[in-house]
């Protein structure tokens, strides 16, 4: 099996831009998903200033 993390970091000059960052969180998670990979868990998210993750799992 493997393992991955996919990250997607705050590019908000001004503060958070939480739709931006589920809007591409979620294009990351679809592009994987049809590359074989499922979600392992829900979303992470991390301080305001660092992002939003998904770990992501492939069986072989």
């Amino acid at each position: 099996m493997e393992y991955k993390i996919i990250a997607v970091k705050n590019k908000g000059i001004f503060g958070t831009d939480y739709q931006a960052m589920c809007a591409q969180l979620t294009e990351e998670v679809n592009r994987h998903i049809a590359l074989g990979w499922e979600p392992q868990g829900g979303v992470a998210f991390g301080p305001p200033a660092y992002g939003i993750y998904q770990a992501m799992v492939k069986r072989r």
